[in-house]
């Protein structure tokens, strides 16, 4: 059960990281993107 805790600590915190990371490189992908391809860029302003 400890590497199951582990795990899930470990999960959450990596999930948290690319959050953080995600959302910003996401917002920069998105406005590249809206010049070569609105369409994906639009669905993932969305989400």
């Amino acid at each position: 059960m400890k590497s199951v805790k582990k795990f899930l600590v470990g999960g959450i915190l990596v999930i948290g990281l690319f959050g953080v990371i995600g959302s910003n490189t996401l917002m920069v992908t998105a406005e590249n993107q809206d010049v070569v391809n609105p369409g994906p860029s639009r669905i993932v302003v969305k989400a």
